[in-house]
């Protein structure tokens, strides 16, 4: 059995170097029919901190809270499901729009398939860019907080739209480098998933 939904895919890898959050979001956004563009979502809405380094020392915000530099730069980090969450609701109340925001943070993949996919709605997903292992790298002190954290390298958001039960695999438009629609196997994309702390997101029409 396989299942695709159609996407239009958009590129990353031009002008959003790190925003893989930001453009699988907005190809999410426009299978709903929801007009906006990456610059809209990023500049209006997506919550972002800058990377500062003094006298040695790395500082920058949390990236379960804001974005970890600019997606329009190369060397900034990223972002997980709580930043996208608050950034869609207050698109969702800005445009007045008819749709619920859905956090399916370690929501079994067989829930994911049965509730979302197999009903034609796409799931921003966290991985690792080209399904490689992540890896704990640097360290930074969060502003305001003094807490240290350590970023897990190779993180990367894609946008599920399918699986493969015969080829075993899972179907995303996957932003990175221009990969398209691109089918990863199963049980890697479950173990990065994990590695990635098991972040995943949903659009919802309201009834």
């Amino acid at each position: 059995m396989a299942k695709l939904i159609k996407v239009d895919f958009m590129n990353q890898s031009d002008k959003y170097p790190t925003g893989c959050e930001s453009i699988s979001t907005v190809m999410c956004l426009h299978y709903w029919k929801i007009n906006i563009t990456p610059e809209e979502f990023i500049d209006k809405y997506l919550e972002k901190g800058n990377i500062d380094e003094r006298e040695g020392q790395l500082y920058a915000p949390n990236p379960f809270d804001k974005f970890v530099g600019s997606p329009y730069l190369q060397f900034s980090f990223g972002c997980y499901e709580p930043v996208i969450e608050k950034a869609l609701n207050k698109l969702m109340s800005d445009k007045k729009l008819n749709f619920e925001v859905k956090n399916l943070n370690n929501v079994p993949m067989d829930i994911i398939i049965k509730d979302y996919i197999d009903k034609n709605i796409p799931v921003i997903f966290w991985a690792t860019m080209d399904l490689q292992e992540s890896y704990y790298s640097r360290i930074w002190t969060v502003p305001g907080t003094g807490e240290k954290y350590q970023w897990k390298a190779k993180e990367h958001c894609m946008l599920l739209v399918g699986y493969d039960n015969e080829k075993y695999g899972y179907y995303f438009n996957d932003p990175l480098n221009n990969n398209g629609i691109i089918l990863y196997n199963k049980a890697l994309v479950e173990k990065r998933h994990e590695e990635q702390f098991s972040n995943a997101i949903a659009i919802v029409k309201k009834n």
